[in-house]
């Protein structure tokens, strides 16, 4: 009887995840993918990844998820550049993208400001 039920749950854990996956695969469809690919290609991004894979021997990586969707209230994709640490999950970089223009734009948090990334690389 428990090994019935441990195949059940182990059964119904496998449908389960494979819908999860197949939903946030399609989630990632359209716009989102393109801004998160879009922020993936930077060469900030791309050199910070290169940074954290060295220096970690490999052992962590960069992820790019979209941490807010456009609303009235705010009408940009929030795009955040985070390393796991074991712990937590480390903010690299805070991006926002215009969904109709895809104009990328650095957030500043000393400042709270948005900056273009023409004045975020002249900063540096």
């Amino acid at each position: 009887m428990i090994k019935l039920l441990i195949f059940l749950f182990s059964a119904l854990m496998v449908v389960f995840l494979h819908s999860v996956h197949a939903q946030s695969s399609a989630l990632l469809m359209g716009k989102e993918r393109k801004v998160l690919v879009m922020v993936e290609k930077l060469p900030e991004v791309v050199k910070r990844e290169q940074y954290v894979e060295k220096m970690t021997k490999g052992k962590r990586h960069l992820m790019f998820y979209i941490s807010e969707k456009p609303t009235k209230k705010q009408g940009n994709f929030w795009v955040k550049v985070a390393e796991d640490n074991g712990a937590s999950y480390f903010t690299h970089f805070n991006f926002a993208v215009n969904p109709n223009s895809y104009v990328i734009k650095y957030y500043d948090t000393i400042t709270g400001n948005l900056i273009s990334l023409k004045a975020w690389r002249n900063q540096k």
